[in-house]
């Protein structure tokens, strides 16, 4: 397998409500998912708040068309306004294997 991950990692804004968090992020999951390339996306949050979306694409040009897409498309203020910027970091990755039971 091959393909780039997106991945994504962030706190809240200190007060903002983890259900709010997943109905705004459901709510930009249409557009995500009509971008060239998309594969799979899954969004975890662990133990001390720290949130990962992590996002699988077919390639680096349409994981960066899309990012940069998503930076002016409306469907991402609602999620946007509740993660703390300060702690926001996104970085892209090659896949260089996937296992997982048949």
């Amino acid at each position: 397998m091959s393909g780039i991950a997106e991945i994504v990692t962030f706190t809240l804004i200190a007060g903002s409500d983890p259900v709010a968090f997943l109905e705004a992020a459901k709510g930009t999951d249409v557009f995500v998912q009509s971008q060239a390339g998309f594969v799979r996306r899954h969004l975890s949050q662990n133990e001390n708040g720290m949130w990962t979306d992590y996002v699988l694409w077919t390639d680096m040009d349409a994981a960066k068309t899309a990012a940069a897409a998503a930076m002016t498309h409306p469907s991402f203020e609602p999620l946007v306004v509740m993660i703390d910027m300060d702690s926001f970091s996104m970085r892209h990755e090659t896949v260089r294997a996937t296992f997982q039971k048949e």
